[in-house]
């Protein structure tokens, strides 16, 4: 009996962790004095969490719940603090600046599901109940992805629905932004927007329709980062795909259906869950922002949650002015930048920040929807200018393979003008020797001639028994003719004489 009691005990107190935490540490207006944290980790290669003075963590692997008694005996009599978070915001500070590549900080809510005999955990997996779960943080250093999971319907496929692959969008996965933004600058240790080696604000908040919408703020710069439009359940892209941020597929955003099942979900009451976990391969969070670098242990890190707030979305100024700073732009993060004060709310501006917008309580700025739109459509006219220039860029490729194809071609009509020269010198020459040929045979027929008329001539002055004449060939110059005038037939003969003979006829 005694053995059995003990070991109920033992199993109670390992159910429920967390008091040497601290976990009384932390509470939300509306919560009892013994509000707090719970842990339930099972297995034995846990890590520990902590909750002081408004700030809440996890070190190593393990996974808490906000709960409405801290202190209570057995899961049978826990009571989880239930959430209902349409037109609400989430507001908190987070640092992730321990948390290594292959680590994933978790802060989400879950169904509503009562307590006993243990925790009666569920997420979206079909091992932990697939039931609905919104995540506002999936994070490190290097990665954050926000995701909807409205229920697990198809599971794993790609339909438009935010099943178990959800309705994400992340920031670390890949080395773009569909737009061409390299991601390393938005986010991770250094970036020029979010640099995680120090805090940052995260702001997440759910329309009365169901639609969620999450921002990263850091100083003076705003990342708008999770909206009704930019999330998306597709299939990942291959290595090679996703280099070229132009076949990037264009998000299918979140359905009226899904935004239905949102409003239903957070009517029937959501329990907030924080973890710490890992797995052997989580390239659907980091894998670009963890390139080249070490799975981290997880028994090294930590993360802290601070200043978490929740409350009614501020509603948005109807006698604001048209025109304000667009708070959607960025700039490089500076040297002196110090850190913000955890006093972000939602669609605002730290105080001092020079715009134009209507002032509100406690030196706040509000914008009105013209003012957001307008900076999207800045956003938008950046991303067409980076498709202009991609575009451009094709073209002076294209023009180069052609100039290359029309120097082969001019190569080509060389070669061909060669090889004709080549044919018609050829056949010039065959062309001279056979006039070189018929010339020979033209000479041979002449000196015919002149010898059968020299005989004619003989044997006429035989006959006639004509005088020899001595012509001597200094009285004949180079212009004269020699012609015999009793000769009428045949040819006129010019005999050319050389200077040293004597000719005799």
């Amino acid at each position: 009996m005694v053995v059995l009691v003990v070991t109920v005990l033992a199993l109670l107190c390992t159910a429920i962790n967390g008091r040497p935490d601290g976990q009384l540490g932390f509470r939300l207006p509306g919560m009892s004095e013994a509000g707090g944290w719970i842990n339930d980790m099972p297995g034995t290669d846990h890590g520990s969490s902590f909750s002081r003075n408004g700030t809440f963590g996890i070190a190593g692997k393990q996974r808490m719940y906000l709960m409405e008694d801290a202190w209570v005996h057995d899961w049978f009599g826990a009571k989880y603090h239930i959430f209902n978070l349409l037109g609400k915001t989430v507001s908190y500070t987070v640092d992730l600046s321990q948390m290594p590549c292959g680590v994933a900080a978790c802060l989400y809510f879950v169904a509503n599901r009562k307590p006993g005999p243990g925790s009666n955990y569920c997420d979206i997996q079909p091992d932990y109940g697939g039931c609905f779960e919104i995540d506002l943080m999936e994070a490190n250093s290097v990665a954050y992805e926000a995701s909807l999971h409205t229920e697990l319907g198809t599971r794993t496929a790609f339909d438009g629905t935010c099943n178990m692959n959800g309705c994400a969008v992340n920031i670390g996965r890949y080395p773009f932004t569909k737009s061409g933004v390299h991601t390393g600058k938005l986010y991770g240790p250094g970036a020029d927007v979010i640099n995680t080696k120090r805090p940052f604000q995260v702001e997440a908040s759910v329309s009365k329709d169901g639609y969620m919408t999450v921002i990263l703020l850091q100083g003076a710069q705003r990342l708008p980062f999770y909206n009704r439009t930019s999330a998306d359940n597709s299939p990942g892209l291959s290595p090679g795909s996703a280099m070229h941020h132009a076949w990037y597929p264009e998000p299918g955003g979140i359905h009226k259906g899904e935004a239905d099942k949102v409003v239903k979900a957070m009517q029937d009451g959501v329990r907030l869950v924080a973890s710490v976990w890992t797995a052997s391969d989580t390239s659907w969070l980091d894998g670009t922002g963890c390139d080249g670098q070490p799975h981290g242990n997880i028994l090294d890190s930590k993360f802290s949650i601070s200043d978490l707030r929740i409350f009614d979305t501020v509603p948005v100024a109807a006698n604001a002015p048209e025109h304000a700073q667009d708070v959607s732009t960025t700039r490089p993060a500076k040297k002196n930048d110090k850190p913000a004060k955890n006093k972000t709310k939602p669609g605002l501006l730290p105080p001092g920040t020079p715009t134009n917008g209507t002032k509100m309580p406690g030196g706040w700025e509000c914008f009105t929807k013209a003012q957001l739109d307008e900076a999207a459509l800045k956003a938008g006219e950046k991303a067409k200018r980076s498709a202009e220039i991609s575009m451009q860029r094709k073209l002076l490729e294209q023009h180069a393979d052609l100039a290359s194809l029309a120097g082969r071609h001019l190569e080509l009509q060389r070669q061909y003008y060669n090889l004709q020269q080549q044919v018609g010198g050829t056949e010039g020459s065959i062309a001279r020797q056979l006039l070189s040929g018929l010339g020979f045979l033209s000479l041979v027929a002449l000196l015919g001639g002149v010898v059968a008329a020299l005989r004619r001539n003989r044997s006429q002055q035989t006959a006639c028994s004509c005088p020899a004449v001595s012509v001597s060939a200094r009285e004949i110059s180079s212009n004269d003719t020699y012609r015999n005038p009793e000769v009428d037939e045949g040819p006129e003969v010019i005999l050319l004489q050389p200077e040293r003979l004597q000719t005799t006829v």
